[in-house]
C-alpha cells in the first residue's frame, strides 16, 4: 500500500527503482522478482520477513535475531494457558538469551522458576551434585572422557535442572508440569576452522528426555560469538516449543542456515518404559539404589494410571499416610479426607496468627512472615501422600509383581471414588517410623 500510495504521489518509477535497490542490499537478493516475494505475517506481532522463492532455497535468507527470540518467548507464553509449563533452565556456556528473551516477556513468572548459568566449571560441578544423578545417558561416539560441552553434558544438566523446578513446586500435581532444560555449547573464535556445537536436552517428569545436537556451520562468512550465543538462546526457545508438541510461526529454517551449513546432526528421544517403571523404580528400592519413589495418578483417556515420578520432590507441609494398603479402600479414603479438612483449620488459625507472632528463622522476619503467609493463603488445601514401606521389620520384603499390584490397586481406587484433591503414593524402604521421618527429611 505505500508502494502504490508513493507511487500515485511522487516521482513513481524513480522511487520504486531506489526501493528495489534498497532491499537488495538489505536481504543481498541478486536478481529481485515480485514473483519470489512472499510476506508471512506473525500471529503475535506484524513481523514480515522476505524470501526467496522455495523453488531457490528452502532456509532463509535473513535472520533477525531480536524479533525471532521475542516471537519464540511470545509464543511460548501464549501456550501455557492451554498447556501448563514449569520450566527451570540450567545454561553452560552460551544461550543466556534465552532466559533474558523470557523474562522481558509478559506472564514468564507463569512459566519459568529460575534459570542458572554454571560458567565456570567448579559452579557447574556444584550445581549438578546437588541432585541424583540421571538414570539415563546416552552412548556418544569417539568419546574422549566426560566433556562439559557434549550431549552427555546436556543431560546432566536437564536432570538438575528438573529436580531443582520439582522442589520449588506446591503440590503433587504441579510436579507433572515441570520441564527441566539443559544447554551445553562450545563456541569457537572467528579464525578457527572448528565448528561451534550447540547441545541441548529436555526433560519431564517422568525421566522422558528429548536431546538435540547442533553444529554451527560457516559458509563464505561466519557468525560473531555474540551472534553464536543468540543463537544458542534462540534455539533453546524452539526446543521448548517444539516439545510442547505446539504448532508455531517461527520455522526452523528461520533460525539455522542452509548457506552457513547449520544442521542438527542428530536427535535423541528416550522414553524407555524399563527405565521409568514402577517395576524399575521398585528394584532400585530393593536394590538399595534409592530410598524412596513417589508415583502420581496420570489421566490417560477416561482412565487414571499411576506412574513414578523421576524426581521424587515432595511440597511443604504435606499429610503423610503411612500403611499397608492391602488393598487400599474407600475408609482410606474417608479419613485422609478428614485430616484434610482438621489441616484446613490450623492452617487458617496459623495465618490469622503468623503475622504478629512470625516463626524463628534465619531469614529477616518481614521475609519469612510474606512467604509463608502468601503460601498458606494460596494454597489452603495440603497434598496427601500415602505411604508404603517395601521393606519390613519382621517380614520380607514386598515382591515387585505385589508393589505393582497394590499401586494398580490405587489407581482402580482413584477410578471409582473422590480421592483428595491432591494426592500421590510414596513408596519407601522405611519399615520403622524413626526410618520414615529420616527418609522424608532427606
Amino acid at each position: 500500500k505505500s508502494i502504490q500510495y508513493r507511487i500515485k504521489n511522487q516521482h513513481k518509477w524513480k522511487w520504486l527503482f531506489q526501493t528495489i535497490l534498497l532491499m537488495q542490499r538489505i536481504y543481498s537478493i541478486n536478481s529481485f522478482t515480485f514473483q519470489g516475494l512472499t510476506t508471512r505475517r506473525r500471529q503475535s506481532h506484524h513481523f514480515h520477513s522476505i524470501q526467496r522463492s522455495t523453488t531457490t532455497m528452502s532456509f532463509s535468507t535473513t535472520y533477525n535475531k531480536e524479533d525471532v527470540s521475542s516471537t519464540l518467548a511470545q509464543e511460548i507464553i501464549e501456550k501455557i494457558s492451554t498447556n501448563p509449563t514449569k520450566i527451570c533452565l540450567a545454561i553452560a556456556g552460551s544461550g543466556s538469551s534465552a532466559l533474558s528473551s523470557l523474562t522481558s516477556t509478559p506472564g514468564a513468572s507463569s512459566l519459568l522458576l529460575e534459570g542458572i548459568l554454571a560458567y565456570d566449571r567448579h559452579s557447574y560441578a556444584n550445581f549438578v551434585a546437588r541432585h541424583p544423578p540421571p538414570t539415563f545417558l546416552p552412548q556418544e561416539k569417539e568419546s574422549k572422557g566426560y566433556g562439559y560441552a557434549s550431549l552427555k553434558s546436556s543431560v546432566v544438566l536437564a536432570n538438575a535442572a528438573l529436580h531443582q523446578a520439582c522442589q520449588y513446586t506446591t503440590d503433587l500435581h504441579s510436579l507433572q508440569n515441570c520441564i527441566g532444560i539443559g544447554c551445553a555449547s562450545s563456541l569457537v573464535s572467528s579464525d578457527s576452522s572448528q565448528n561451534s556445537k550447540c547441545f541441548i536436552s529436555l526433560m519431564d517428569w517422568n525421566g522422558t528426555i528429548t536431546s538435540h545436537d547442533i553444529t554451527f556451520g560457516f559458509g563464505e562468512k561466519r557468525r560473531s560469538r555474540r551472534e553464536e550465543d543468540g543463537l544458542c538462546g534462540d534455539l533453546i526457545l524452539y526446543s521448548l516449543l517444539q516439545y510442547m508438541k505446539e504448532e508455531n510461526d517461527i520455522l526452523l529454517e528461520d533460525i539455522l542456515k542452509k548457506d552457513y551449513g547449520d544442521a542438527i546432526l542428530t536427535t535423541h528421544s528416550s522414553n524407555d518404559e524399563s527405565i521409568s517403571s514402577i517395576k524399575q523404580k521398585t528394584q532400585d528400592i530393593l536394590n538399595k539404589n534409592t530410598h524412596a519413589v513417589l508415583a502420581l495418578p496420570f489421566q490417560k483417556s477416561e482412565k487414571i494410571e499411576m506412574k513414578p515420578s523421576h524426581a521424587t520432590s515432595l511440597p511443604n507441609d504435606p499429610l503423610i499416610f503411612p500403611g499397608s494398603f492391602n488393598p487400599p479402600h474407600i475408609g482410606h479414603v474417608s479419613l485422609a479426607n478428614a485430616a484434610i479438612k482438621t489441616m484446613k483449620r490450623i492452617r487458617h488459625k496459623e495465618r490469622q496468627t503468623l503475622l504478629s507472632s512470625p516463626p524463628p528463622t534465619s531469614l529477616p522476619t518481614e521475609i519469612q512472615s510474606s512467604i509463608t503467609y502468601h503460601y498458606t493463603k494460596h494454597h489452603p488445601t495440603p497434598s496427601v501422600i500415602f505411604e508404603m514401606s517395601i521393606t519390613n521389620a519382621d517380614k520380607p520384603s514386598l515382591s515387585v509383581k505385589e508393589v505393582e499390584r497394590r499401586c494398580g490397586l490405587f489407581a482402580s481406587l482413584a477410578n471409582e471414588e473422590e480421592m483428595p484433591m491432591d494426592w500421590g503414593v510414596l513408596f519407601t524402604s522405611a519399615p520403622l517410623f524413626s526410618n520414615k521421618v529420616n527418609v522424608l527429611q532427606t
